[in-house]
């Protein structure tokens, strides 16, 4: 944001607190910055490229999928959990970004969005203090939260236009589709509910049941905060992402 060099004024103090980018620390006689020894691990990009192509291969090796794939999706999480153990991992989305050839059977970004909505997930739901099994249920849904995606034309997902009303209505069933698809997985009722949730919002306005406030399930709030912020962020056929802040 800043030139090497510029002088941190006043003003350019008041604007970052506005926006509420970075959080600035001084000393009181000199007003200098403190230097902070933090250590902030990556999130491990060879981690991350092996997250991705496992997503891939189960959601395509069923269209109903069964406990056996909920049990390698586990791993799944338990990888991430490990990965996040502690809280000063930071995300490198745009530099996770990957473009492998042999994803494109589908859309590949379903697969880069989907695993970075679950670490999103999974950062605001250590910041709330989850234990470990409510941490593993939220990823859990967050990683299933766009199954239903794969039951949507590619011509619709992919298109990069605006979407047409009768569009937008199949774009729409993708949360019950995935339900559908989790039939015989056996799930837990909360991670079902993230899964059916996700596209609920705060006003009522959301789909597919226009559920509002606190009748959304919190986890389905988490991943929803998430999964907006991830679109928002991310390069799209019709705009480029927005800047983080």
């Amino acid at each position: 944001m800043l030139a090497k060099g510029s002088l941190i004024t006043s003003n350019v103090l008041a604007k970052l607190k506005r926006q509420e980018v970075y959080k600035m620390e001084t000393r009181s006689e000199k007003k200098t910055l403190i230097k902070t020894t933090k250590t902030i691990k990556e999130f491990s990009k060879d981690v991350y490229v092996k997250l991705v192509g496992s997503l891939w291969i189960i959601y395509h090796e069923a269209k109903l999928l069964q406990p056996q794939h909920i049990e390698k999706m586990l791993a799944l999480v338990n990888v991430i959990m490990e990965e996040l153990r502690t809280k000063d991992t930071f995300l490198d989305l745009e530099g996770n970004r990957i473009n492998l050839e042999r994803y494109k059977q589908h859309d590949f970004g379903i697969y880069t969005h989907v695993l970075n909505v679950a670490l999103l997930s999974a950062i605001i739901g250590l910041q709330l203090s989850y234990n470990e099994n409510k941490l593993k249920n939220l990823i859990l849904g967050a990683l299933l939260h766009d199954l239903g995606k794969l039951q949507v034309p590619k011509e619709i997902l992919n298109k990069p236009g605006i979407l047409t009303e009768e569009e937008r209505d199949v774009i729409k069933q993708h949360p019950l589709l995935g339900e559908e698809m989790l039939k015989d997985a056996r799930l837990i009722s909360s991670v079902l509910a993230t899964i059916k949730e996700h596209h609920e919002r705060w006003n009522g306005r959301g789909y597919p049941f226009g559920l509002k406030g606190q009748e959304i399930y919190q986890d389905a709030q988490i991943v929803a905060v998430a999964d907006v912020y991830e679109a928002l962020t991310a390069d799209r056929p019709y705009r480029k992402g927005l800047p983080p802040y």
